[in-house]
């Protein structure tokens, strides 16, 4: 056999045949003719004797063979090229594989965002130990349909247990997001997998740095509300903010369809923002491998702030070091190359939230201070004389007039049920100071008007309507 790389030299011309000796028999066989042997070649010594006077018998010399050449290197090379990994496929016992590119398209409002978004992703592995052992660079740029940018920064590092047949990773990411394009968000997380042939699971954690509220806007409403000792105009505020929180995820091939590729998951997460809301929230996903290469993902959200959301996220990646597959599930061991799933875009959320801001007494320069009477209640505050909030107020009017000072602006006094004056005299009377209002809660109250707004403490209707009987008052 000949190999393509390689020539030999042409066959030695055959001599002519051996005549038979004198008073041989005509019936014996015929002599074969000898081949002379290539002199750059040394043949075989068959007899101990040299290859000039080889042995003879009576039927001529004894043929001497050149050793033949060992073309195994050539086979070996050849079952090589007939098995070397090509586009799309690879040798099964080879777990090694180099830089890979994914093209990702997310369609639909998902959690945090509100525009659809493409992603360019690049992982560049490093084998500390080849098929066991793999420390991972992930960069990842996407665009939004709206023009907005976002970009990831991470090292994975994962690990091939063969004794468990499972893939357990950690990774650490850096995140830049413009979000609703109102802020350009910072943000870092942390995350933990555990991969195997019957279940995953997935956790990570996100924290925000630096700024994660920017205030749209603000206005004050006109209506009142009375809390503690305070009168509360509602503020409205509008907030572009940004989640930190944590999520994780559980599941893996469902009954029958896995064997198809199909693999299911489900979770659950956890957001806050200081100035938004805390939430609690599940998840589902489902995925499908559709090739070695493409995959898609269904995914939905639900929660109290971000509302309901499913989007889909389609993913093509290049090039492929797995055998051509359709529809298959992938070995545990091919996952070590596979990419991170967590949020790679930071959670924003248009908030709109109403908080109670106390009402300023603008000539004294400080919130308005109101205290309460209720002479039919009791109260385990301060010895059983209450405390003189709304919520809590004084027992009698003697403990009002007791602790009454300048920084009181309303003394709001509620009647008796049987419309007496018990726990309502006080003796020597009840000093006023300059602007204080001494009022009976069945009467309405105007505490201020701004900006031709009249902001007014309204009336607390009872039986009779009697207003409350005070005794000895000094006015």
């Amino acid at each position: 056999m000949t190999s393509r790389d390689e020539t030999f030299d042409p066959p030695a011309p055959m001599p002519p045949a051996i005549e038979d000796p004198p008073g041989a028999n005509p019936d014996s066989p015929a002599q074969i003719p000898v081949p002379i042997p290539d002199n750059d070649v040394p043949p075989v010594n068959n007899g101990g004797n040299t290859p000039d006077t080889g042995p003879t018998n009576q039927n001529g010399p004894v043929v001497n063979f050149t050793e033949p050449t060992d073309y195994t290197p050539y086979f070996a090379q050849s079952a090589g090229v007939t098995e070397s990994p090509v586009l799309g496929r690879r040798v099964v016992d080879n777990p090694l594989f180099g830089p890979q590119l994914m093209f990702e398209s997310n369609v639909g409002d998902g959690l945090g965002f509100d525009e659809s978004y493409q992603r360019l992703n690049a992982r560049i592995p490093y084998h500390v130990v080849p098929g066991h052992s793999v420390l991972i660079g992930d960069l990842s740029a996407s665009l939004t349909n709206d023009r907005g940018e976002a970009y990831n920064f991470g090292m994975i590092w994962r690990n091939y247990d063969a004794t468990r047949n499972r893939v357990f990773g950690w990774n650490a990411y850096g995140d830049v997001d413009d979000g609703q394009q109102n802020n350009r968000w910072k943000r870092f997380g942390v995350g933990m997998e555990s991969l195997g042939k019957y279940i995953d699971f997935f956790a990570n954690g996100y924290f925000v740095s630096g700024t994660d509220s920017v205030l749209l806007n603000s206005s004050l409403g006109t209506d009142l509300t009375l809390g503690g000792n305070s009168a509360f105009r509602t503020r409205t505020s509008t907030w572009d903010n940004a989640y930190s929180g944590g999520d994780f995820e559980v599941g893996g091939p469902l009954p029958l369809l896995g064997r198809r590729g199909i693999n299911a998951y489900a979770g659950g997460y956890y957001l806050n923002n200081d100035q938004g809301y805390e939430t609690y929230g599940y998840s589902a996903r489902v995925q499908a491998l559709i090739t070695q290469s493409a995959t898609v993902d269904v995914r939905y959200t639900g929660d109290d702030t971000f509302g309901d959301n499913l989007w889909v996220s389609l993913a093509y990646t290049i090039p492929n070091y797995r055998e051509r597959a359709i529809l298959q599930p992938k070995r545990v061991r091919d996952r070590l190359a596979d990419p991170v799933y967590r949020n790679n875009r930071i959670h924003t959320n248009i908030d709109v939230v109403d908080t109670a801001e106390a009402m300023i007494n603008t000539a004294q320069g400080r919130a308005y201070n109101l205290i309460y009477v209720d002479p039919d209640t009791t109260s385990t505050t301060a010895g059983g004389n209450g405390a003189g909030t709304l919520e809590d107020p004084y027992t009698s009017l003697l403990i009002a007039a007791m602790n009454n000072n300048a920084g009181i602006d309303v003394i709001n006094v509620n009647p008796r049920d049987d419309d007496s004056n018990t726990n309502l005299t006080v003796p020597g009377g009840l000093a006023l100071f300059d602007c204080q209002v001494l009022r009976s809660t069945t009467e309405a109250h105007t505490l201020a008007t701004i900006a031709g707004n009249n902001f007014i403490i309204p009336a607390v209707a009872t039986g009779t309507n009697l207003g409350a009987s005070i005794a000895n008052p000094t006015m």
